[in-house]
């Protein structure tokens, strides 16, 4: 690609506009590039990964030289970006065991809502799959343990599967205890989480994998008519700030909290993305470790509110989410695959550095067709490429540039006329590529979503040159660079699917003229600087 300074710009300029450049790169998860391309004032060339910068210098991984090479802000002449060389490692896929050594026995602990509904069902896929009878479900004295057994036709062949749902912290503390083979969180690992498991640095790769996909539905008793809140009402009732429905639009009652507990990835989502620091659930709620028992308290309680897990609404009504800026979503199937439905959930299954290849086994199972179908079918978000509907599409575009400041939508309307005459009759694909925070690595969901992207072209004889890929970025910093940035991204994953034998014709990056979520939210970083994929 072309530099992102200007040819002929005096030194001096071109030095601050790198600078702010390689800022905006380095403290943006969303720059997908592997590597990038210094030249200094006195004509020397590097190129390489960039490690990390400070106010006065940058440092490089250059490949043969054994230290990181340091640069001197002042001394950059032009920066660029590079698209991948060479493909990046596929990451996680284990070797599929044969149906003969699917036996013995699998402790899985962790979330909740992913023990009670989603991994029983794939275990009884992955049974069947590997010729082993429908599991047959122990009687156990704790209800957050239960003990499956699945049986070969061999009398010998069994699996017992121990699953324990204490919430998703308890994965990852059971992960490094050597109590767990597989962790199941609706939440990443933090990095402390991370390294007392061994998942340091470039560890994660192989052993952290998204399986489905989910959301945090905020639940009201199906007479309550309120559709929908914005996230400051939210968070003034669930912190007991409100104590009353409105009468005008409301039911008039005293409001009746009900919560999960704190070591639910759902409820650390409440705490993140609605509550905030400082701000706890009000001590008053009435606290469960159950999601369905949650949803069957507010469906009989019309002053009752809770948040539960989008698969276990059951005979509540969900809300649609609006936040302070004017974006919304309701927790509809695309919305949640996209993740662009503000308490969207990724779904993950952890094993360590020491897995089993049986545990290693059912998690690819989990990645798989036959196991995205379950995944579906159990009631989540599966990761198959799902098209939205021409109103849908449409919608989005008629968005473009509605959430955005005055003075950024008059620099961005050539973008935007340029992303509605191009995407004029074009549907959006669910597919939606995001990158490693502060890194220049697309992932773990971004590294499968590039194989099911392709094998989706090829089972579904999609013509290469009707898709597209466009680029998006934060609203903060300056518009310019911005939409460099967003190009630079939709490049390097056109140059990804390029290596993998699909070629996109139209590949464009529009800056941030259409924001998911609001500038400075807790969510902005990861969400707004993204790859979409359209098919026209």
């Amino acid at each position: 690609m072309g530099y992102m300074t200007a040819k002929h710009m005096a030194a001096t300029r071109i030095a601050a506009l790198a600078a702010a450049l390689l800022c905006g790169f380095w403290h943006a998860p969303a720059l997908a590039v592997d590597l990038v391309r210094v030249e200094t004032l006195n004509g020397q060339v590097l190129q390489g990964r960039l490690l990390g910068n400070t106010a006065r210098e940058l440092l490089l991984e250059i490949p043969g030289i054994r230290q990181p090479v340091s640069v001197a802000r002042a001394d950059i002449r032009r920066f660029s970006v590079i698209a991948p060389q060479t493909p990046a490692p596929p990451g996680a896929r284990a070797e599929r065991l044969a149906a003969a050594e699917r036996t013995g026995a699998l402790r899985i602990s962790g979330s909740n809502s992913m023990g009670t509904k989603l991994l029983p069902a794939l275990l009884v896929g992955f049974g069947l799959e590997a010729g082993l009878s429908g599991a047959q479900e122990e009687v156990t004295t704790d209800p957050a343990v239960r003990v499956f057994q699945l049986q070969g036709a061999e009398s010998s062949r069994r699996l017992r599967v121990q699953l324990v749902s204490h919430g998703s912290a308890s994965a990852f503390t059971d992960l490094a205890g050597g109590q767990a083979d597989i962790g199941m969180s609706t939440r990443r690992a933090t990095d402390a989480e991370a390294r007392t498991m061994q998942l340091v640095g470039g560890q994660r790769i192989g052993n952290e994998h998204v399986v489905g996909l989910s959301g945090v539905a905020i639940i009201v008793h199906s007479a309550n008519p309120i559709q929908a809140m914005s996230i400051e009402q939210l968070r003034d009732i669930l912190s007991g700030a409100t104590t009353r429905w409105p009468v005008t639009g409301g039911n008039g009652l005293p409001v009746t909290i009900y919560a999960l507990d704190r070591q639910d990835g759902e409820f650390s989502a409440i705490q993140d993305r609605i509550l905030g620091p400082g701000v706890r659930i009000a001590p008053q709620a009435r606290i469960f470790e159950s999601h369905e028992d949650l949803a069957d308290a507010v469906a009989a309680d019309p002053s009752g509110v809770g948040f539960v897990g989008t698969a276990y609404v059951r005979n509540t009504r969900a809300l649609r989410l609006e936040q302070d800026c004017g974006v919304g979503g309701d927790p509809t199937a695309f919305n949640q695959i996209t993740e662009e439905y503000p308490l969207s959930r990724r779904l993950y299954l952890y094993t360590t550095v020491k897995a089993a290849p049986l545990a290693r086994d059912l998690v690819a199972y989990a990645d798989s067709a036959r196991g995205q179908r379950v995944v579906g079918e159990a009631g989540f978000g599966n990761l198959d490429p799902l098209l939205a509907s021409a109103e849908i599409s449409a919608a989005q575009l008629a968005a473009a540039g509605r959430f955005l400041p005055d003075d950024v939508r008059g620099l961005a309307m050539p973008q935007i006329e340029a992303l509605r005459r191009n995407l004029s009759s074009a549907r959006r694909l669910s597919v939606t590529f995001r990158f490693e925070g502060g890194r220049a690595d697309l992932d773990p969901r971004a590294e499968s979503d590039l194989n099911r992207l392709v094998q989706w072209v090829r089972r579904t004889g999609t013509r290469e040159a009707s898709l597209a890929l466009i680029g998006h970025a934060s609203i903060d910093g300056q518009f310019a660079v911005n939409v460099e940035l967003s190009r630079a991204r939709a490049q390097s994953v056109a140059a990804r699917l390029r290596q993998m034998g699909v070629v996109v014709p139209l590949v464009e990056g529009v800056g941030p003229v259409n924001q998911v979520v609001c500038s400075r939210s807790v969510l902005e970083a990861d969400m707004n600087r993204r790859v979409e994929v359209w098919v026209r």
